[in-house]
């Protein structure tokens, strides 16, 4: 009630009155936070759990009846005046609030707004939809095309959740509709409320299961991207301030669903004639380009490679006739092109995230992701298909030019000498590691992804610069003999014994071939007649001494490659 006359006299221009507006919705908002009328969660929820046996540790105590009785009763009567407060909050909340989005002061408006959402925002209230928000909305949708101002923040906002809450999704239809008016305002209004909805959207979404159907909040990010899509060029909209709405829109999303979503846009475009018609590829392009703006190159090459390990099902089959499709492709070219022109870049220049130490850290991030390990390990419920391990090498090779040259490419190197020393190849069954189960629900892991991930280290090693495996033999002369060696690790996988399928013994016999030979006793001149240029000769001649043709074809191989090197 407070509040409600504050807003009428701050409506009619009474002095102090916006102050006492102000004081009354922060209290309105204590109110609530106090009563958990916000957080969506009944209290009978709570009540509910009391049911179970309590658990200590992992061993079960009891709980006696009177304790029981004693919190079902208390935990009941929280949740009776909780529920009352709320449906009083709920019944009022349109009559006392709604003035308050009519206030002279900004933050009065964009508070009334917050609080109005939570009232009555289904996603953060414990009701549904019903007569208070379809009321709400078609009061707050006229407004997108009839105010002759840009909408403040907190009307955009709520107008936003109920867009992205109504289940017939009519609004965002006319949100869409509008998007294209010959009134730059409106358009400007629509583009901020489609670009949050669908950002409520995803913030409203439960938890999706490794490898389960597409939701609908993918399908509606994705039709808002579309239609942002239309919006972004210069040829397709003349006004600055909707372009800039459009871009601001883009860069507010995920930076990884954002890949994810234009990569799928991309192959969509490839198959549906009627997308093609209104969209095309430099659009798509376009809207990958904003979300990319101005990020460093560790949060873009992080964002790009969680996208690409599809935990949401977007853009590979998971079998093993999956094949990265054109879509994401054309998404890692973009993406290449966007970071070779940032790190051309003056290399000292932190303010755009491409300097030295920040290669550094892609670098570690890009391995990780190559090699499955660290924040991108695989999980019991998750493994990376074949498409998906493609895409990544597709990735490793459009950076070899930064982080496969020295000093960064020593990432790569160490990493990979590591997983080598693990003899990847010793055990030709394709279960997984001891500390992982196969897929729940799932068939056998598809063999060709547990083979490709066996050769994720080899794959890394040949994206590398060839200045790098200078670098790196200078930086391990004194180590070019141990047995642990990434030389004596390349040349043992080569020989049949290793047990390694033949491509793979190929592939460590022409890396071998890129290992410098030898140092001679300073440590600083290479010596062809020593390391692992020795180590070839002396390997060939005991091949073909023991008829061992198979290994011997495979040191020539090595042996050739390093004459080509």
């Amino acid at each position: 009630a407070a509040a409600a006359a504050a807003a009428a006299d701050d409506a009619a221009g009474v002095s102090g009155a916006g102050d006492r507006l102000r004081h009354a919705l922060v209290a309105t908002s204590l109110a609530i936070g106090q009563l958990g009328l916000a957080d969506g969660v009944s209290s009978v929820a709570s009540s509910a759990s009391l049911d179970t046996p309590e658990e200590d540790d992992g061993e079960t105590t009891s709980v006696t009846k009177t304790e029981k009785n004693e919190r079902d009763l208390l935990s009941h009567s929280r949740g009776v005046r909780n529920d009352d407060a709320a449906s009083v909050f709920r019944a009022r909340a349109a009559e006392t609030l709604v003035p308050a989005l009519r206030s002279r002061v900004a933050a009065n408006a964009a508070l009334g707004a917050a609080l109005l959402r939570a009232a009555l925002v289904p996603a953060s209230s414990r009701f549904g939809w019903g007569p208070e928000q379809s009321a709400l909305l078609d009061g707050l949708l006229p407004l997108l095309e009839e105010a002759p101002e840009v909408m403040t923040p907190g009307l955009a906002s709520l107008a936003a959740a109920l867009v992205a809450t109504q289940p017939s999704g009519a609004a965002r239809s006319f949100v869409e509709t509008l998007c294209a008016s010959t009134k730059p305002t409106a358009r400007r209004n629509a583009i901020v409320v489609l670009g949050e909805s669908a950002l409520f959207s995803l913030s409203d979404a439960r938890g999706l299961r490794a490898g389960s159907e597409r939701r609908d909040d993918d399908c509606s990010f994705a039709d808002a991207l579309l239609t942002l899509a239309g919006r972004i060029s210069e040829s397709s909209e003349k006004d600055v301030s909707v372009r800039d709405a459009v871009r601001d829109a883009i860069r507010r999303a995920p930076l990884s669903r954002t890949v994810a979503t234009v990569s799928a846009l991309f192959d969509s475009l490839e198959t549906k004639a009627e997308t093609k018609k209104s969209f095309s590829d430099d659009a798509l392009e376009a809207v990958l380009l904003a979300a990319l703006r101005g990020r460093g190159a560790v949060v873009a090459t992080r964002a790009l490679l969680e996208a690409l390990r599809d935990k949401r099902n977007v853009l590979f089959a998971r079998n093993a006739e999956a094949r990265m499709g054109p879509g994401v492709a054309r998404a890692i070219e973009t993406f290449a092109s966007w970071f070779r022109e940032n790190a051309a870049r003056v290399a000292d220049d932190t303010a755009n995230g491409f300097d030295a130490a920040s290669l550094l850290e892609t670098a570690r991030v890009v391995v990780d992701a190559a090699l499955n390990r660290g924040e991108f390990r695989e999980t019991k419920s998750f493994h990376v298909g074949v498409a998906s391990a493609t895409a990544t090498a597709r990735v490793v090779a459009e950076l070899a030019p930064w982080i496969g040259a020295p000093p960064v490419s020593r990432v790569a190197f160490q990493a990979a000498r590591d997983a080598l020393r693990e003899k990847p190849f010793s055990l030709l069954s394709d279960d997984v590691s001891k500390d992982e189960s196969p897929v729940e629900d799932d068939e056998t892991r598809d063999p060709v992804a547990a083979a490709f991930k066996r050769l994720a280290p080899l794959l890394l090693l040949r994206a590398m610069q060839v200045d790098a495996w200078d670098d790196w033999a200078e930086v391990n002369a004194a180590a070019a003999d141990d047995a642990a060696s990434l030389s004596s690790s390349l040349l043992a996988l080569a020989h049949a014994s290793s047990d390694a399928p033949d491509d793979a013994r190929r592939l460590a016999a022409e890396l071998h071939g890129r290992v410098v030979p030898g140092f001679d006793k300073t440590s600083q001149n290479p010596d062809p007649e020593s390391g692992a240029a020795a180590a070839r000769v002396a390997a060939m001649e005991s091949a073909l001494d023991a008829f061992r043709l198979r290994d011997a074809r495979a040191l020539a191989l090595a042996s050739l490659s390093g004459l080509a090197s």
